[in-house]
């Protein structure tokens, strides 16, 4: 996410309660000393979510953004960077790019080595989340039936 760059001077119009600028919709009841970042700014909790979406919302939804789409608009954060985070259009947007041959085959590699990850060595069966940090790659039976055949061993030397 981009933070948006074009900063104007606010286009203001007179309204009952002070000062409400045409360009981002903001409103004010003295005249703003800051710059109006030209583009519509929506107040977070107004956002429509099926109609708007940010780049990695779009992404999510297995779109992504069309050559030449312009920001709708964006919200505002208080804190934290970008402050402006751009939201775009659904309907607008594009569908994603479908994987070629090569990613797809990269991307089978990766899940057969994570799934080998999560499977006993011995028994073929799963690996309880707490043990997955374990270089033995046990699940607890398997794991339990080692300590003991080791300290048979251990008995009869």
């Amino acid at each position: 996410m981009a933070e948006h760059q074009e900063y104007q001077e606010h286009q203001l119009e007179r309204i009952s309660t002070g000062w409400r600028c045409t360009v981002c919709h903001k409103t004010w009841q003295a005249k703003p000393r800051t710059e109006c970042v030209g583009l519509r700014v929506f107040a977070y909790a107004q956002i429509d979510w099926e109609r708007l979406a940010t780049v990695s919302g779009l992404r999510r939804r297995g779109l992504r953004l069309a050559p030449g789409q312009q920001p709708a608009g964006c919200y505002e954060r208080s804190a934290g960077r970008p402050r402006q985070v751009l939201l775009y259009w659904v309907h607008e947007a594009a569908s994603a790019k479908a994987l070629t041959e090569a990613q797809r085959q990269a991307l089978e590699r990766a899940r057969e080595g994570w799934r080998r990850w999560l499977t006993c060595e011995s028994c073929g069966g799963k690996i309880e989340p707490g043990r997955r940090r374990r270089r033995l790659r046990l699940c607890w039976v398997c794991e339990e039936a080692q300590r003991v055949r080791q300290q048979q061993q251990e008995i009869r030397a």
